[in-house]
């Protein structure tokens, strides 16, 4: 039986729910409780309605899930029942259910910002939400309209799991619940956005990484800087006594009109560090400098939609615009 996931022990990791009651128009499919509530008996019923409900995902999750595409319901049942029954992968799954037992917070956070997102790009639709247990392969899956958001992938970096996988300190650090709502929505902005970015070089791609960024304060004002960006607030503090450091270091090596992504990828990527940079640095420094240089621009240029900013392609003249000099 051949799974894209280890086989692991089960040992909960512990993470705060808010249980406040709300009234949200967006509904919230709990694909994970239908799966591992299914049987043998009902298992062809379920996925029929699977099928109808999710659309081409479901495909696309039997295939990731059993390492087979293209396959009969009977094979797609017997591996699928092989999954959910399998001892390591109930624990899980408990644990899935047991710090994500209540999803009302999540879900009014969601509801704000797709209401936000609404607002400013009408051409958008809002989006069918699913939550999934992906077997540790995905965090946020957009396909289409729909968004399939993998639990087994926001467990608190503290997981157990995640230790077992061998993941890096950095990549359990990015394990967070409250880094769930950002990557939701970078990924769906980055569904319509990221065609517009059509230049390979350094500094157009930082500039795009700032755009979104901007968008997450948008549609998600409650959250901080730090958790939009994904680092630690004391990796926060280190960009921005850096800043000016930074910016020279990336002119000094003739990087921004660099169209060599290795030279940069450091920069816009997870990892333990930033190249060329400290070791207590974080990575992705490129997203906090992007970052700025939109927030210059906005500031200056109160008249551009975020429409019009994110559709002008042009990423010397918003630099120029901004009058960036940290």
């Amino acid at each position: 039986m051949k799974f894209f996931f280890p086989f692991l022990l089960l040992l909960l990791c512990s993470c705060e729910i808010n249980n406040t009651d709300i009234n949200s128009d967006l509904e919230i499919y709990r694909f994970e409780n239908s799966l591992f509530n299914s049987t043998k008996l009902d298992f062809i019923e379920n996925k029929q309605r699977w099928d109808s409900e999710l659309g081409d995902f479901s495909n696309s999750y039997y295939r990731f899930v059993t390492g087979f595409s293209n396959s009969s319901d009977s094979l797609i049942k017997n591996q699928l029942l092989s999954f959910i029954n399998n001892d390591d992968m109930r624990q899980v799954y408990d644990t899935i259910l047991y710090q994500f037992n209540d999803l009302s917070n999540i879900k009014n956070q969601l509801d704000f910002a797709f209401n936000k997102n609404s607002l400013f790009f009408t051409s958008h639709p809002k989006p069918k939400i699913i939550t999934m247990f992906s077997g540790f392969n995905y965090g946020v899956i957009i396909q289409d309209s729909l968004i399939a958001i993998g639990l087994d992938f926001y467990l608190g970096k503290n997981c157990v799991f995640y230790d077992r996988l061998g993941d890096a300190e950095y990549l359990k650090f990015q394990k967070q619940k409250k880094f769930m709502l950002p990557n939701i929505m970078e990924a769906w902005f980055d569904s319509f956005f990221n065609g517009f970015n059509n230049s390979n070089d350094f500094l157009a791609n930082m500039i795009y990484k700032g755009k979104i960024m901007y968008l997450l304060s948008r549609v998600l004002p409650e959250r901080s800087l730090e958790d939009g960006l994904r680092f630690s607030k004391q990796e926060l503090s280190w960009c921005i006594r850096n800043e000016s450091l930074i910016w020279k270091y990336f002119i000094e090596n003739n990087l921004l009109f660099s169209n060599r992504e290795k030279e940069y990828r450091s920069y816009l990527n997870y990892g333990p560090f930033s190249k060329g940079m400290t070791k207590d640095s974080p990575s992705r420094i490129a997203y906090f400098i992007g970052a700025q240089i939109i927030d210059r621009y906005m500031s200056i240029n109160s008249d551009v939609s975020l429409n019009d900013l994110m559709l002008q392609t042009d990423h010397m003249t918003i630099l120029n615009n901004s009058k960036y000099k940290p």
